[in-house]
């Protein structure tokens, strides 16, 4: 069918959140609020597009300030909100999708939309890169409102989404970033800024052009942190290449105890993954900073183990509980090595105990397979078809860089791992160290598979 041109002004950023002047970041902001009209316009638009319409390059106008946008039925697009120079442009101009994927990525953007996600307002890189787009609160589980996720876009893949080429004939999808927030369990959300999650998925974004999903989960006891990670995956798995993510190249990551989740779920999956059908080679690469890896001592141990005592009173027996056998079985690195295995006896009251029982040297601890088969359980242990791993310490990283190391050595008996202590950074601060941005990078473009072709590998390692 022939369909007429439609001209639009001031509706477009609250369309495309891209770069806007300072005059209209007002204007954007109050119509990125309007969920229900943006969602309406965003879905009508998408179905002209899949009915043969195409943007036209817009031009500036000689008798008006704002750009116009022309929606017409055989032209392709180029978009400009602001009057520019000529450099900024030639900028906008994007890699297409085809049709039938620019379709899918628009309809499925204004689903969630209407759904009750909501663009946030952009900001640019400090880094100097693209600017990110983040797609906020979308629902994947139904239970708490914290089973939520935001997603953050590269700028290109929000402006391609109403872009429709004919010409085009390949599709350009962007490797996958996961990143679970730190907070012991118990604090912390997906958007805090001093967790590190925003930071974390604006960093690949930026730098490597990843789609960076960050879930929320529900904070307290045990195990529900865990599957609502699990299921955060799955929707990962059954919705991201719809938004332009590649899922031959799905990374996972996490801070602290988001760490802790992280390796976890990939050493417990028959618990947690495999029941909700994510198979064994969905991720390419895990990447672990500052994660607490045993729940008894993930601290360096002192004469007086005063850290580890309060570490345990204050974030690991409200969220497990003081089951010892429990512990274990949730402590990724007794689970890898047992041999590694340490008590909530600390090491003066060990020694007294030796003094006192003389005939008799009192053991750290029953070893994990001991106890399980005292019980008659044995938790399910996944060793095989692990991906490569990262494993990032701080150099003042309250102890944790032990336990990093420990972990790491027994990782790499069944994959690749590895590992480097960031000089001159925290427990907090490493997920906002551009250090910590420069070695993510390095491995994630270092270990997707060798289809993906965003950009140069050769150019952006450097």
């Amino acid at each position: 069918s022939i369909l007429p041109d439609i001209e639009m002004t001031e509706c477009l950023p609250s369309i495309f959140p891209d770069k806007v002047s300072s005059e209209q970041k007002e204007s954007t902001a109050l119509l990125l609020s309007q969920r229900i009209d943006q969602a309406v316009l965003s879905s009508k638009l998408s179905s002209l597009v899949s009915d043969g319409a195409s943007w036209c390059n817009p031009n500036p106008s000689d008798c008006r300030e704002t750009i116009l946008h022309t929606l017409s039925n055989d032209q392709s697009l180029s978009i400009s909100l602001d009057k520019g120079s000529s450099e900024q442009k030639e900028s906008t101009v994007l890699p297409p999708l085809r049709r039938a994927d620019q379709a899918a990525l628009s309809s499925k953007l204004s689903s969630l939309i209407s759904s009750g996600a909501s663009w946030l307002t952009p900001k640019p890189s400090d880094e100097g890169g693209t600017i990110v787009h983040t797609l906020s609160n979308i629902q994947y589980g139904s239970d708490s409102h914290a089973q939520s996720l935001d997603i953050y876009f590269p700028e290109d893949i929000v402006v391609a989404a109403y872009e429709a080429s004919a010409k085009c004939s390949t599709v350009r999808h962007r490797p996958v970033y996961v990143h679970i927030h730190g907070g012991g369990w118990s604090r912390g959300s997906k958007d805090s800024t001093f967790y590190g999650g925003p930071a974390m998925a604006k960093s690949v974004a930026y730098s490597v052009g990843c789609i960076a999903v960050t879930p929320g989960y529900r904070r307290g006891a045990y195990p529900n942190f865990l599957y609502d990670v699990a299921a955060a995956l799955r929707w990962v798995k059954d919705n991201i290449a719809l938004l332009g993510g590649d899922l031959e190249n799905v990374f996972l990551s996490g801070h602290s105890a988001g760490g802790h989740i992280a390796s976890l779920l990939m050493l417990r999956r028959a618990t947690f993954l495999d029941p909700l059908g994510i198979p064994p080679q969905f991720l390419r690469g895990v990447v672990l900073l500052s994660g607490v890896y045993d729940l008894f001592r993930p601290m360096s141990v002192a004469p007086i183990d005063v850290k580890n005592k309060w570490f345990l009173l204050a974030y690991v027996t409200p969220a497990f509980g003081s089951d010892e056998q429990l512990k274990r079985e949730n402590s990724p690195l007794l689970l890898l090595d047992p041999s590694k295995g340490t008590s909530t006896t600390g090491n003066i009251e060990l020694q007294i105990l030796n003094i006192l029982k003389k005939d008799k040297v009192v053991d750290k601890e029953l070893l994990p397979n001991d106890i399980q088969e005292a019980s008659g359980k044995k938790t399910e242990v996944n060793t095989t078809d692990l991906p490569p791993f990262l494993l990032l310490n701080a150099s003042m990283d309250m102890g944790l860089d032990e336990n990093g190391q420990l972990m790491a050595a027994a990782l790499s008996v069944h994959t690749k791992v590895s590992y480097k202590v960031l000089q001159n950074t925290n427990h907090a601060s490493i997920c906002w160290n551009v250090e910590t941005g420069k070695i993510v990078k390095r491995f994630i473009l270092e270990n997707c598979s060798k289809r993906w072709g965003l950009r140069g590998k050769k150019d952006i390692l450097s």
